[in-house]
């Protein structure tokens, strides 16, 4: 039984211990097996961690856990740079397309059972988002619309009802993209702030921690801040990948249980959606104390590991 020790100082050329750590997550999950501990040091990690092995029994599960007392955040968002300014409000910036791989959020759209939409043919909102200083903005679905009011109350799609807007400035903080052959283009409304002198961040990852290999059992993932991936639309009819999860034919449709710790929370942008919006997703964030799963249960999770959060 090996721990092996992880930090943004380290390098995955090395031995992966105290003093010789691993630079990424997911080389420690590559070489992992069951009884071993892979502990992560303070830091953001922008990657998605895709376990190679999993456990052999619950006495000898693989842990993934955030060293004692140390912030560890693994985002699926990547920090942009390089922006330029257009005119009052909004910048732009041009990404090119292999930075997303398989997965372009901003090409991608919010499909699937159980979607509420006003109109079939209306205008599709897609999985990607932008951030400022951890903070998601709006979808907007033409580039006129960055510059729009503010809006003070939306549509509940399920109910019919006019709902008031928790954070009236905050829609003003809107993104549009266009999607070419190569290359990526958005645009965003900043406000006053220089999106090159502040921390600002788009999708880039479906998820941030679920393994691609089918079956893998008795693994448990401790006290990490999860944030930012672009998961797809997930009804009950399908495939339900998500931020964090195991994989299986029909993985998301196998019983989940869910318990609320102390430590458990969300980003203020990490909302709880209303029935039936259609919306662009803003960030999902879990302080996880500890998420599981196993053959007998599937994947036990603190609040908010699985949610998505929607916007209007």
């Amino acid at each position: 039984m090996t721990t092996y020790h992880v930090a943004i100082t380290g390098a995955d050329t090395a031995a992966g211990t105290e003093s010789a750590p691993f630079r990424t997550i997911n080389h420690a999950a590559q070489v992992a097996v069951g009884g071993d501990t892979v502990l992560v040091h303070e830091g953001v990690y922008r990657e998605w961690v895709k376990p190679a092995n999993g456990g052999l029994s619950d006495t000898r599960r693989i842990t993934y856990a955030a060293a004692s007392g140390e912030h560890v955040k693994i985002t699926g968002a990547e920090q942009v740079r390089g922006w330029t300014h257009e005119s009052g409000p909004v910048w732009t910036v041009t990404l090119p397309n292999a930075m997303f791989g398989d997965h372009n959020p901003y090409a991608l759209t919010i499909e699937g059972d159980w979607v509420v939409r006003e109109a079939e043919d209306e205008r599709r909102k897609h999985l990607g988002d932008v951030y400022l200083n951890g903070r998601s903005f709006y979808q907007a679905l033409t580039r006129d619309e960055l510059t729009a009011p503010a809006r003070t109350e939306v549509r509940d799609h399920w109910t019919g009802r006019m709902m008031p807007v928790p954070d009236v400035e905050q829609t003003t903080h809107r993104w549009y993209a266009e999607v070419g052959d190569e290359t990526t283009t958005l645009w965003a409304a900043f406000g006053d702030a220089d999106p090159n002198a502040e921390l600002v961040e788009v999708n880039v990852r479906r998820s941030v921690f679920y393994p691609v290999v089918v079956g893998l059992n008795y693994i448990t993932v401790r006290g990490f801040e999860l944030a930012q991936a672009a998961c797809p639309w997930t009804p009950p009819t399908a495939d339900q990948p998500g931020l964090v999860g195991p994989t299986g034919p029909r993985a998301g449709s196998s019983r989940t249980t869910t318990s609320t710790t102390p430590s458990a929370r969300r980003s203020p942008s990490a909302r709880r959606p209303r029935p039936g919006t259609t919306t662009s997703p803003a960030v999902t964030t879990s302080r996880a104390t500890s998420t599981s799963w196993s053959r007998s249960s599937p994947l036990s999770t603190s609040a908010g590991a699985r949610r998505r959060s929607a916007r209007t």
